[in-house]
């Protein structure tokens, strides 16, 4: 399935059209006085932001490397009702 036919992302798609373009950040610039009596707590929150993100990447394991080849050999077909499962009658003894 293609993200095209999704409806989810053809309504955000539409959306993003339909939006006009920002103008900028001079709102956000606008509250800097406001942060400037609290700029121990925002450096401290900056400060704990990086901490956090170094500590996840440096705690987080890779998943292993994918091996070529086939993928996983099935040893039983599947069952054709649910709940039913199928066994396999036992090796036949020579002589």
């Amino acid at each position: 399935m293609s993200e095209a036919s999704n409806p989810a992302v053809e309504a955000i798609e539409e959306e993003a059209q339909r939006r006009r373009p920002a103008k900028g950040v001079g709102p956000l610039v606008r509250l800097l006085p406001f942060l400037g009596r609290y700029r121990a707590m925002v450096l401290l929150a900056f400060v704990s932001l990086v901490f956090a993100t170094l500590a996840t990447l440096a705690t987080t394991t890779p998943p292993p490397p994918m091996q070529p080849g086939p993928g996983p050999v099935l040893q039983q077909p599947p069952p054709k009702q649910p709940g039913v499962l199928l066994q396999q009658p036992p090796p036949k003894q020579p002589g």
